[in-house]
């Protein structure tokens, strides 16, 4: 009798812990689906995006032109803070 309660009991705790495992393995697929279809809404917007490299102008081979027409103002701001923070600015 002591043994078939000693097994009842870790039924029970195997079935928590078999709970716990399945819950945090549908929290985790659910992540991945959420950040799998942000990276693929991102890379479809990056795609729409015509980026025209500088050619003849003062800019060096390793920096781009963003085509600026189709964006609203504050994303352009955006754009033009993040290129000067990360850009290095060159002496001629």
């Amino acid at each position: 009798m002591l043994e078939t309660h000693k097994l009842r009991s870790q039924l029970v705790q195997v079935r928590q812990e078999l709970t716990t495992a399945l819950y945090q393995n549908d929290a985790a697929a659910r992540v991945i689906a959420r950040v799998t279809k942000e990276r693929d809404e991102a890379r479809e917007a990056l795609a729409q995006l015509s980026v025209v490299t500088g050619s003849g102008s003062s800019r060096g081979p390793d920096e781009m032109e963003v085509d600026k027409d189709g964006l609203p103002n504050y994303v352009r701001d955006r754009v033009d803070e993040t290129m000067k923070q990360y850009v290095p600015v060159t002496s001629s």
